[in-house]
């Protein structure tokens, strides 16, 4: 990621109906990409500055990524489940049962802290019980506060919700028929 919100990159296509083919798809999702930011990224690579900004953005990027493996160490209760990551600007997080992403989201952002439910990334159907945490443009101290506050409403939801009077809307709504 060179720039939070840049939606530039390029594809080397080797057969021409596939290049077609990728080009029609991509006019159609965007139109186009402006000219201006086109040439000021390109004016930014031809001078160089690019390996050193990719340097530095790294070592920001590492130490997020680390604030964020410890924080969650450290803030999110045993029974949430979540793995390392190789790559990428995230973690996933897998809230424990029987709460939802978006119980968490509602509570937490109250407390002016937000993420991305797992629906929102759903294809089909889905149990919605993870979320996706970020870290790409967050210092490691706002992510440590971030975390200990998703750590708190975790908690809170868990003394609050009692799994065998938890009734499924859908279920629920089928019975009132």
């Amino acid at each position: 990621m060179l720039f939070q919100g840049l939606r530039l990159g390029w594809i080397l296509a080797p057969v021409e109906p596939l290049r077609r083919r990728i080009l029609t798809i991509k006019q159609a999702a965007d139109l186009q990409t402006g000219y201006l930011v086109q040439g000021i990224i390109l004016e930014f690579m031809q001078r160089g500055y690019f390996e050193k900004f990719l340097k530095r953005r790294l070592i920001d990027l590492r130490a997020s990524r680390d604030a964020m493996r410890q924080a969650l160490k450290d803030y999110l209760p045993e029974t949430a489940q979540w793995r390392n990551v190789g790559g990428g600007i995230c973690f996933w997080v897998r809230l424990p049962p029987p709460l939802l992403a978006e119980e968490v989201l509602l509570e937490a952002r109250q407390r002016g802290v937000v993420f991305a439910p797992e629906s929102l990334f759903a294809v089909g159907p889905s149990p919605n019980t993870g979320m996706r945490l970020g870290f790409s443009n967050l210092s490691p101290d706002q992510i440590r506060s971030g975390v200990r506050v998703i750590g708190q409403v975790i908690r809170k939801l868990q003394g609050r919700v009692n799994p065998m009077l938890r009734v499924d809307a859908t279920q629920y709504a089928r019975a009132q028929v």
